[in-house]
């Protein structure tokens, strides 16, 4: 039986907050006092857009933070994992990337594909503007993602708060990471990194926590109160990944936003 979900949501994705449930859409119940991790089967999805501007909106399944790991790198390519402290609600005990150290960064690897990242950052970065890049692990190393549909800041400086990143997936997303992608990458994984190829500043970004999704769906809203109906005559679309909860994104975060959905575990 499909779960009638009808939701106003105010953030960007989950506000950045991977053990979080209350700014969501949806969670699967409990089982055994833990919460399930479920692939999702969507029927129906409707995102009624009530600000200014364009954003991109979707839906999709959050990945369980038992399935995805987070790296910090420096600009010598060093890889620390930092899982634990991606994962927490410690402030500032992520760094984005190292202050006066270009090409340093951070990168995420997950069992599954996904394409957006959500990251609560906790201090703002400072200094020079750096020049930030998205890559992915492809089947002959990095290769860059130039067309993101919402990429880490560039040019200019993280904020504090919610910072998204979206990107459509790249069709030869295929390859798991192997050695060929550097010196402590771990192999098998989806990866996905984000670095500084110019000096990041006196002051380094920090993060609180970061959440990571498979979205689907994705659609420009080009009018305020726009609304994006996804049409069920199509076949459910299927998250086939370990999720505790549905999602709704919106690149530009309004408190009148409203997301309707019908959704049941995967059978």
């Amino acid at each position: 039986m499909y779960n009638d979900i009808e939701k106003s949501h105010g953030l960007l994705m989950d506000g950045g907050i991977p053990d979080a449930y209350n700014n969501v859409l949806w969670t699967p119940g409990l089982i055994n006092a833990a919460r399930a991790s479920i692939a999702l089967q969507i029927a129906y999805a409707q995102i009624q857009y009530r600000g200014s501007g364009t954003p991109e909106v979707g839906i999709g399944g959050r990945l369980d933070r038992n399935y995805w790991r987070a790296y910090t790198l420096t600009g010598a390519g060093v890889l620390a994992d930092d899982t634990v402290d991606a994962q927490s609600s410690t402030t500032n005990d992520f760094p984005l990337e190292v202050a006066a150290d270009a090409n340093s960064g951070w990168m995420v690897a997950a069992t599954h594909l996904f394409n957006a990242i959500d990251l609560l950052i906790s201090t703002a970065s400072t200094g020079t503007n750096p020049v930030r890049t998205l890559e992915y692990s492809g089947p002959a190393g990095w290769v860059a993602i130039s067309n993101a549909l919402v990429p880490p800041v560039t040019g200019a400086h993280y904020l504090t708060g919610e910072n998204l990143i979206l990107w459509s997936m790249p069709q030869d997303w295929t390859a798991l990471t192997e050695a060929l992608h550097g010196t402590g990458v771990p192999e098998g994984w989806y990866g996905i990194r984000s670095r500084s190829t110019t000096v990041p500043g006196t002051v380094q970004a920090l993060a609180k926590s970061m959440s990571v999704a498979r979205v689907k769906s994705l659609k420009d809203i080009t009018a305020t109160a726009g609304i994006y109906t996804w049409n069920p005559a199509m076949g459910p679309l299927h998250i086939d990944a370990p999720c505790d909860a549905l999602v709704g994104v919106c690149s530009v975060a309004h408190d009148a936003n409203q997301f309707s959905a019908l959704v049941k575990q995967r059978g």
